[in-house]
């Protein structure tokens, strides 16, 4: 393993620590009131899919299995680790966040931890990592902060809605366009023989 990023592996970080004692570990750090919302925002909004995704999510199964292991291992969690199912009792869940901050911080060697905040940008992270700075300008915009996560969300609805309608209409449809092609609009013109 070279890398894991966020859920489920965050969840582990202790075990994945103590199964590679050389890793490094690195805490992103943000605002618990921005981070809040922007989840809700996004990938909550993924537990229990309205009609439309349920859809969507039968045609591409493995959206049904990601939904599953997110909630088991992040919304659902029953062993006294993350939200237990209360993500939306904000003072429950702003407990859960600052106590995972703070068991990390406690859990982790200072030599192996960075506290990191993306607004700090390349300098400190490729430090820690021992790389060099890219000369790219650090992206600090991210896609689960920004209107991207929900249009890709309203997109899946879209496709569920279009396939939910679509589908039974499809075929009556094109059945009356080939009938009327068929009967009126290919008729060969009848000559006089001459």
């Amino acid at each position: 393993c070279k890398a894991a990023v966020d859920f489920p592996a965050s969840n582990y970080y202790k075990e994945l620590a103590e199964h590679y004692p050389e890793s490094k570990v690195i805490l992103t750090t943000r605002d618990f009131d921005k981070w809040h919302t922007s989840t809700y925002d996004t990938i909550y909004q993924h537990g229990d899919p309205p009609f439309p995704q349920i859809i969507t999510w039968k045609l591409f199964p493995f959206l049904n299995r990601f939904n599953k292991m997110t909630n088991a291992c992040i919304w659902d969690r029953k062993d006294g680790k993350f939200f237990d199912g209360h993500f939306l009792d904000k003072e429950a869940c702003r407990k859960t966040f600052e106590d995972h901050l703070a068991d990390v911080k406690k859990s982790i060697p200072a030599d192996r931890l960075l506290c990191w905040d993306v607004k700090q940008g390349w300098e400190p992270l490729c430090k820690f990592l021992d790389k060099p700075v890219p000369k790219e300008p650090f992206p600090h915009s991210q896609l689960t902060d920004g209107p991207t996560m929900k249009k890709m969300s309203q997109v899946f609805a879209v496709v569920g809605v279009v396939i939910l309608v679509a589908f039974p209409v499809t075929i009556p449809v094109l059945s009356l366009l080939w009938a009327v092609d068929a009967l009126f609009l290919n008729k060969t013109p009848k000559t006089k023989a001459g």
